[in-house]
């Protein structure tokens, strides 16, 4: 009988398995039972089978993706170590080949993010099969999916495929996410370190790893020496040719935990400023480092510094209540949004803003309508006008700039509400009876504007 079906049929094991996979059901964790087990052994199979190893290479990396979570039945935590030591003596009970034993259970003690390493080719195998089961039937309870990330993440994958090309040494996984379930960044804040786990198996198979989702490649960056990207210090030392990274639409740079935080800081804004002028979005992550920093300075970096810059005259920056206060109390301001042959288009419009959104209404086509479908990202001026202040040469005004995203309501409360609204504001001396039979009109298009950053600004008040 040969090595993997004396494994495969061992009911000993299979207890062992479901077992683990019982404990972290009560846990709240995805399925880990016969189904992930058979999956990442089949995985592990393939991937040397596809880069030439040998059969009995093969084999042995089949038998550690069966047996690779048997530890959680002991204790989620260390899992990777405890299932190497009963990996091991079940092995011994089956007259195994000692050799073969050490390759096994050290491709299991090394497949847990917190100690992997692909420490064999038969580690690397399993590591990336392990780290690429994502999928929505790992899922074990869909009620779950609204307030577990983990969950989330998984039930938004609804289709995943692992691709191996032994004649280019290319090993890509192709991701379909479903967004409106779970946005990308999600993904990356639980399975950043899988990825670039899955990126040194593929090297130590002697393989580029790439990461594909919804059709979009992303590019890696690890370490202190990624070429084309090198990180020295606190500086990017080179970065090469645009056509070289024009294929990646996200720059992932990880593993930076050998800077300090100041000097990620610095690397972070250097990296912006040189891509910025490509349309590219990075994204800095690191695991040495707490996420809740990391998630307050991509917030103050990535989003706010990029695209919304900080007011020169500070003393002139308005409070939010103030600058709401300003959409609140107008009826008209300027739309801006890129048109066309990379125009800008500005356009004057009455609004209506109801403490969250704010609503115009257009014809069905145009300039405006064409714009947005070619670009939703849009910004808002209103200016309050005080007056000019003649013996001192300058203006008392208010003014206020909304930067986000616009798109037509569909839905069909909120766009006669939105219409209802601007009826209110804009005709104050109309019948309510009128303005009711009005919000009904179907052939005018109402556009939401979702606002992600508000800035005020005064003087002389």
């Amino acid at each position: 009988m040969e090595l993997y079906d004396k494994i495969h049929e061992n009911e000993e094991l299979k207890t062992y398995i479901l077992a683990g996979n019982r404990v972290l059901g009560e846990l709240g964790f995805t399925e880990h039972g016969l189904a992930h087990a058979g999956t990442v052994s089949k995985m592990s199979r393939e991937i040397l089978e596809i880069l030439n190893y040998s059969d009995h290479e093969c084999e042995l990396a089949a038998v550690a993706g069966y047996m690779h979570d048997i530890g959680n039945m002991i204790n989620r935590c260390d899992h990777a170590q405890s299932g190497g030591i009963l990996a091991f003596n079940i092995l011994r009970s089956l007259d195994i080949n000692p050799k073969d034993i050490a390759l096994i259970v050290g491709a299991i003690g090394h497949h847990d993010e917190k100690t992997a390493a692909p420490v064999s080719p038969i580690a690397a195998a399993l590591i990336l099969a392990d780290k690429s089961d994502v999928r929505r039937s790992r899922v074990r309870n869909s009620k779950t999916v609204s307030t577990d990330i983990h969950d989330r993440v998984n039930y938004a994958v609804v289709d995943s495929e692992l691709e191996v090309d032994g004649e280019d040494r290319v090993i890509i996984l192709r991701l379909k996410i479903d967004t409106d379930i779970c946005p990308v960044m999600e993904y990356f804040e639980i399975f950043l370190e899988r990825m670039v786990l899955c990126k040194k198996s593929a090297a130590r198979l002697d393989c580029s790893f790439e990461l594909i989702i919804n059709d979009t490649r992303l590019l890696l960056v690890c370490g202190q020496v990624a070429d084309p990207y090198k990180i020295r210090g606190n500086k990017i030392v080179r970065i090469s040719r645009a056509d070289d990274i024009r294929p990646y639409k996200i720059v992932l740079i990880c593993n930076i935990d050998c800077l300090p935080i100041a000097d990620i800081y610095s690397c972070t804004l250097q990296f912006i400023a040189l891509l910025r002028p490509l349309f590219y979005y990075p994204f800095f992550l690191s695991a040495g480092h707490s996420q809740n920093t990391f998630s307050k300075f991509l917030n103050q970096t990535t989003r706010r510094y990029d695209m919304f810059r900080k007011m020169r005259r500070t003393e002139r920056e308005l409070p939010e209540r103030q600058a709401k206060e300003i959409l609140e109390n107008g009826s008209y301001g300027v739309l801006a949004l890129a048109g066309d042959g990379g125009y800008p288009y500005a356009v004057p419009l009455n609004y209506v803003y109801d403490g969250e959104r704010i609503y115009f209404h257009c014809a069905a086509e145009g300039h405006k309508i064409d714009a947005i479908a070619r670009d939703n990202k849009c910004s808002f001026c209103v200016v309050e006008n005080g007056g000019v202040i003649e013996d001192r040469f300058t203006t008392k005004y208010r003014s206020v700039i909304a930067f986000g995203k616009i798109y037509e309501e569909t839905d069909g409360e909120r766009r006669e509400n939105a219409f209802r609204l601007m009826m209110q504001s804009l005709t104050p001396s109309v019948t309510n009876e009128k303005r009711e039979e009005m919000s009904h009109c179907q052939k005018a298009r109402i556009l939401a504007m979702d606002i992600e950053y508000l800035s005020g600004k005064g003087a002389n008040q």
